[in-house]
């Protein structure tokens, strides 16, 4: 099992020292979390931080009702 910290989430440095985007924005990012948590959950394991599940999964469904309502 790995938590966030150990997943980068830092900074990325080209060979020059200078900081290179990974072209994985906070959506994409929130969602691989959320994906990787409810496949934990299914097997019956434990979040580490199960109010930051919650808090992406809400903002995902906020997302949905606000583009429903548009």
């Amino acid at each position: 099992m790995f938590n966030e910290s150990e997943q980068g989430g830092g900074n990325i440095l080209g060979a020059d020292g200078s900081n290179v985007s990974d072209g994985i924005t906070d959506k994409f990012s929130d969602l691989i979390f959320v994906l990787f948590d409810q496949a934990l959950l299914a097997e019956g394991g434990q979040l580490q931080d199960p109010s930051l599940f919650v808090k992406r999964l809400n903002g995902f469904l906020l997302d949905g009702l606000r583009k429903k309502s548009v």
